[in-house]
């Protein structure tokens, strides 16, 4: 992979993090589907119930009912665009506009 997608990958991973527990999510989730159903549109339903496992996680570490997830959720959603950006590395400016729209949008995405 090229070292310059990883840099889009881990920002896109950081903040999806950072947003799951913003008032925007519904946006962030309803972006990061339709990048997928693009781009990798057999792993959409996969995506979805992901993006939701890894929502109910954040919002129980913020309430301390679980443990912080936030080390772990990061960690895997990288994981998840740096795949993404494997295969198709023109996803790369999408997951920029999604992490920038997040930013502008929500006050835990800036």
């Amino acid at each position: 992979m090229d070292p310059a997608l990883l840099t889009p990958a881990g920002t896109a991973g950081t903040s999806l993090v950072a947003l799951l527990v913003a008032d925007g999510w519904q946006q962030t989730r309803d972006g990061v589907v339709t990048v997928w159903r693009r781009f990798r549109p057999l792993a959409v339903d996969e995506v979805g119930r992901e993006l939701e496992a890894s929502r109910s996680a954040a919002l129980a570490a913020a309430e301390g009912d679980g443990p912080d997830a936030t080390g772990p959720l990061r960690g895997r959603w990288t994981a998840r665009f740096v795949e993404l950006l494997g295969e198709h590395p023109e996803a790369a400016d999408e997951l920029r506009d999604l992490v920038e729209a997040g930013r502008r949008d929500s006050p835990a995405g800036r």
